[in-house]
């Protein structure tokens, strides 16, 4: 038995002792056989809970980037100053997505450029009605961890003679 928690739509989750189905809505937790919570998983309707390794038999914490993008270095004392971000918001990474929760943080109109960003097509994004829409398409995207910064490439080293 695996302890899952409902990230997407309602689960309807049945009691073989009475055969009753008790609906779990976002953000609450069942517990369910290990076939059902893979399922689960496998269709982004849940997310494993008190898990240490996930299905893939990798463990990876989350990847948390800053809501105004990684890599951006401000002067002392102007930190979150050129995108109004707080140390506090960040977007969430887990396994290669943005989690729809982290991305509920942001207001429309961020989700919009953040969508545009990440190249997603103009006429789909107008196809999203609201925020949870657009959460969820922009979810979707696969994410490269290893390259969140700038678009800058890192330098080069090479071997160099000693200094003098």
């Amino acid at each position: 038995m695996k302890k899952v928690k409902i990230i997407n739509g309602v689960y309807g989750a049945r009691d073989n002792k009475t055969s009753r189905v008790t609906p779990v809505s976002i953000g609450g937790t069942v517990e369910v056989s290990d076939e059902e919570a893979a399922r689960l998983v496998g269709f982004k309707v849940a997310a494993y809970v008190d898990e240490e390794f996930p299905a893939n038999g990798v463990a990876t914490s989350p990847v948390t980037i800053p809501v105004g993008g990684a890599g951006k270095n401000a002067p002392d004392g102007a930190e979150g100053q050129e995108n109004g971000c707080e140390d506090d918001e960040a977007l969430d990474i887990v396994d290669g997505h943005f989690t729809v929760e982290s991305l509920m943080t942001l207001e429309r109109k961020d989700m919009d450029a953040l969508a545009a960003d990440l190249g997603i097509e103009a006429a789909a994004i107008k196809k999203c009605k609201n925020k949870t829409e657009l959460a969820e398409l922009i979810a979707t995207v696969e994410i490269d961890e290893e390259n969140t910064g700038n678009g800058e490439q890192p330098p080069t080293l090479g071997t160099e003679g000693p200094v003098e």
